[in-house]
């Protein structure tokens, strides 16, 4: 059609490693990353000039070692035989805690096919009709499947892998993470909380792992 003018669509902005992770230790807006700087600087600054803020600017490859080497060093200080013993107690909690859910859920089931065979005696000896029978049985019908349900979900948690298993796999994962070389958009979302930038460019990193608690993050 004549006059109709073509549109173009935007190309989308691409996603920089610390997208969403970084902001302003003064004014709190988070950092844009900056092609001509290759790093990042303050929304606020970049946006609305000194007179808001001031720049809170840190280069990308800096900011990647920085965060590279603190987990190298987590990785490093931890003490392997701490960390087995605690996933071994927590593993051993879990499964008392599940077993006694267990027990509950059994307990109260078979209290329900009990009710539901006296009712049937009821029926048999007339001493209910088929239609009280029906509104009795009813709810406990219900009840009864979700609880079978809920025990089956129980179940399924006891045959999970094993306390054997996870150890080999946090060992397996402790050692990736003594020889982490790159840092990735997925273990920035999985180790970073949030990155606050100071005026002189200094970092303090917000990580979502404890001491002890990096390999199960």
């Amino acid at each position: 059609m004549e006059g109709r003018k073509r549109q173009i669509a935007k190309p989308k902005a691409k996603k920089h490693l610390f997208t969403n992770y970084l902001f302003c230790a003064d004014c709190g807006k988070a950092l844009w990353y900056v092609h001509y700087r290759k790093g990042y600087v303050c929304g606020n600054y970049y946006k609305h000039g000194k007179y808001v803020c001031s720049q809170h600017s840190v280069k990308e490859k800096e900011l990647i070692e920085v965060v590279l080497t603190d987990i190298r060093n987590s990785a490093e200080s931890l003490n392997e035989n701490e960390i087995m013993g605690r996933l071994e107690v927590k593993s051993q909690q879990a499964r008392k805690q599940t077993e006694k859910q267990i027990q509950s859920l059994q307990r109260r089931i078979e209290k329900l096919k009990e009710q539901k065979t006296g009712l049937i005696r009821l029926l048999a000896s007339g001493t209910i009709t088929e239609i009280e029978y029906k509104e009795a049985t009813e709810s406990g019908n219900a009840e009864l499947y979700s609880l079978q349900e809920q025990l089956k979900g129980f179940q399924s948690q006891q045959g999970n892998k094993s306390t054997g298993e996870s150890i080999a796999r946090l060992k397996k994962e402790l050692k990736q993470f003594m020889k982490l070389k790159e840092l990735t958009p997925e273990m920035v979302h999985r180790l970073v909380d949030r990155i606050e930038v100071q005026a002189d460019g200094s970092v303090n990193i917000h990580y979502k792992f404890a001491a002890t608690a990096l390999l199960t993050a």
